[in-house]
């Protein structure tokens, strides 16, 4: 197999979308996603074409030395987190929530995720879920000032989380729902 080598030039590419995501998905088209956790890693990513970088807890022993991914903070993802996004354009950025960030309630994992897309310009948070036997519903609260932006035109952004949440129920074999409330 070739290396993938971006056919248009960083300046004249458009920014990664999840309904973007979802459409690659469906025509087979291979999407490119690594991790990324400063500046010049993002900036090497974005100059190679990358569809999504994750700025991932792991960060925790990779950067900052730390034993295991428990003891990082949400400030220390933050400031990872805004120096990855300085370095990026077009790919979609995800961030993943720090352990004890999100685990009391609702509203704490709510309150982190919006902390993280206001404070570093991430387009999506990801958070660990806990699986049941009778499968995985994603609950996501939305502020009803936010409920168009997360609906999107006609259901688009809507639809297309639920497409990859669909693909996914498929491929774990077992039932996954997203509510939007």
């Amino acid at each position: 197999m070739e290396p993938r080598v971006p056919d248009t030039p960083p300046e004249e590419r458009r920014p990664v979308t999840l309904p973007r995501l979802v459409e690659m998905k469906q025509l087979g088209q291979p999407i490119v996603m690594v991790t990324a956790y400063d500046y010049p890693s993002a900036q090497v990513a974005e100059e190679a074409g990358v569809d999504v970088v994750l700025v991932g807890d792991t960060a925790a022993m990779t950067v900052l030395g730390y034993d295991s991914t428990t003891p990082v903070t949400m400030d220390e993802m933050v400031m990872l987190a805004k120096a990855v996004r300085r370095g990026l354009r077009t790919p979609l950025m995800i961030c993943d929530l720090p352990f004890g960030s999100y685990q009391a309630s609702d509203e704490q994992a709510v309150d982190s995720a919006a902390r993280f897309v206001k404070e570093t310009g991430c387009d999506a948070v990801k958070v660990e879920v806990v699986r049941d036997q009778g499968g995985t519903v994603i609950e996501l609260h939305v502020a009803e000032d936010d409920m168009g932006k997360v609906i999107g035109r006609n259901g688009s952004v809507a639809k297309a989380l639920r497409t990859l949440l669909k693909v996914t129920a498929a491929r774990e074999g077992e039932p996954i729902s997203l509510e939007i409330l």
